[in-house]
């Protein structure tokens, strides 16, 4: 657990994602969720131990199954971009069988866990800008897509935090998968450029920040949508994506302790993200 501002603790080391907690006279307000189930339950122990005041929204930065699978166990009013709200709606209690197989490669999860999380609905949701004033603390929702069509940045005006989600991911392999990188690398320009106050940037997963994170993940995605828009540019099939692999699976250190099953992930993950990555390049030449 980090304290990065007077009323902002941040924790970084929960597998999955990072979380956050605001503190304001009118009650908590959480970023994301975490991924596993006891580590909800411990979150929401240490938040009710810490601080005695009840948690007053949760604000998701995207819709990935990561930090939705366990938002439900916070029990409080959700937030987050309209794209956000639509797909979390698709899913009618249960989450399908295809993200709980993914938690379970990933995180490995039990079936009693997987079955005793439930999907949240989140209640407020907005299109492009919203502001939550709490007490003395203004927090100001920002949508930015990047990893996602929904992700959305959280600033903390009164105490010059950010968190922006998986638009910035330290030290690991970023999701691919649902991306709009076009816009992804303008965001990463924008913070790199524009943004001197806040003071401190929250990053989705990994570690806080420090000067190279936003140009080592901007040359990560710029290179590999080099690589894959190549593929279609000499009219080579989708599955010669697969050849990409083994080269980007480097760019990052894969996560440790380094297993067959954890390799065989992130591998799969990648793969699904550069076919995701050859349809968009696809796309953007066809309407060229």
């Amino acid at each position: 657990m980090q304290r990065i501002a007077p009323a902002v603790h941040v924790e970084t080391g929960f597998p999955g994602v990072n979380v956050g907690v605001i503190v304001t006279e009118r009650g908590i307000v959480c970023i994301d969720a975490p991924s596993r189930p006891r580590d909800a339950h411990d979150w929401l122990d240490w938040i009710r131990k810490t601080f005695g005041r009840p948690i007053r929204y949760l604000i998701l930065t995207d819709h990935q199954i990561d930090r939705t699978f366990c938002a439900s166990v916070l029990r409080s009013r959700g937030v987050a971009h309209l794209a956000t709200q639509s797909f979390l709606q698709n899913y009618t209690g249960r989450f399908p069988t295809s993200l709980l197989e993914n938690m379970v490669a990933r995180h490995g999860l039990t079936r009693k866990e997987l079955n005793g999380a439930t999907a949240i609905h989140p209640q407020i949701s907005f299109s492009d800008r919203a502001t939550l004033q709490l007490g003395s603390h203004t927090i100001d929702l920002v949508h930015v897509p990047s990893a996602t069509a929904g992700s959305t940045w959280v600033h903390v005006r009164t105490s010059d935090v950010l968190f922006v989600g998986d638009t910035l991911v330290v030290g690991e392999h970023p999701p691919l998968a649902e991306a709009e990188t076009s816009a992804w690398l303008s965001a990463l320009a924008h913070l790199q450029q524009n943004v001197i106050a806040p003071a401190i940037i929250v990053p989705g997963r990994g570690p806080l920040p420090d000067e190279h994170s936003i140009q080592t993940l901007a040359a990560f995605i710029r290179t590999a949508r080099e690589r894959v828009c190549a593929l279609v540019q000499a009219g080579r099939p989708r599955a010669e994506t697969a050849s990409l692999v083994p080269d980007l699976t480097d760019f990052f250190p894969p996560p440790a302790p380094q297993t067959e099953g954890t390799m065989e992930w992130l591998q799969r993950q990648l793969k699904a993200g550069l076919d995701h990555l050859y349809d968009e390049c696809r796309a953007e030449a066809l309407a060229r």
